[in-house]
């Protein structure tokens, strides 16, 4: 289970691609069955996120676990 909320920031405006930028929050709630481990695990985080006519994000986040940090740069398509 997991949930993140997005939050813009600001807006840029141009002739090409008006682009969105903005904050990211994230916390995520799972159990691995049949491992050494099975309470429930969870990470939190946030991050940054450029997001152009809302169709495409560039992203990157930090998220913080029991065990360790994850560093993650990514892209998506929104649809």
């Amino acid at each position: 289970n997991n949930a993140e909320i997005r939050m813009n920031l600001f807006k840029i405006r141009n002739y090409i691609v008006p682009l969105d930028i903005g904050a990211m929050a994230h916390f995520d709630v799972a159990k691995i069955w049949g491992g050494v481990n099975e309470d429930w695990q969870t990470s939190y985080g946030g991050g940054v996120f450029v997001s152009a006519i809302d169709a495409f994000m560039l992203f990157g986040t930090y998220s913080i676990s029991n065990q360790d940090g994850l560093l993650v740069i990514g892209s998506k398509f929104l649809f």
